[in-house]
């Protein structure tokens, strides 16, 4: 019975090993500084900082080149399939090109930095860091309201457990 399991055994723990390998590690980018975007996909991104790190995944030691605003740099995946960029200077405030190649995947976004630039349209209003919030209203009054709620039907199931 052993004998006619073990092969089988062999080759689906050799399927394992190889389709790991293989597919263990996509090409993704899973933070621009302290952003999370892992599992996100935007063609434009924004950043209050000018020196962001970017940081993502690709097969280990392979090269993911980075070009920003046209300008081409590399970066190389440790044994973990981790890589990080850090651009040599501080970016200006603004819109910045960055795209990035690994084994012919391509990540290519708009990156805004700077806080005086960022601006997100929200169901149709825009946004800016000047825009205040509506003040709210009514908090008091809905919690009296509670309060004396919960009051009435405390009162309510005393009084009729004391009939009982």
């Amino acid at each position: 019975m052993i004998k006619k399991i073990l092969p089988l055994i062999c080759f689906f723990a050799l399927f394992i090993v190889l389709t790991k390998s293989a597919f263990a590690s996509g090409f993704n980018l899973n933070s621009i500084g302290a952003l999370d975007v892992s599992g996100k996909q935007s063609s434009h991104w924004w950043y209050v900082g000018r020196q962001p790190n970017l940081v993502g995944e690709a097969a280990a030691g392979s090269t993911v080149s980075v070009s920003v605003d046209g300008v081409a740099s590399s970066a190389v995946a440790d044994s973990e399939g981790l890589w990080t960029y850090k651009h040599e200077s501080t970016l200006e405030n603004g819109d910045h090109e960055i795209v990035l190649e690994n084994d012919g995947s391509t990540i290519k976004f708009t990156l805004t930095l700077g806080s005086a630039n960022f601006t997100q349209k929200v169901l149709g209003e825009e946004i800016t860091n000047e825009t205040t919030l509506p003040a709210t209203g009514g908090n008091l009054m809905t919690m009296l309201l509670i309060i004396l709620g919960s009051g009435s039907v405390v009162a309510g199931i005393m009084v009729h457990a004391k009939n009982r």
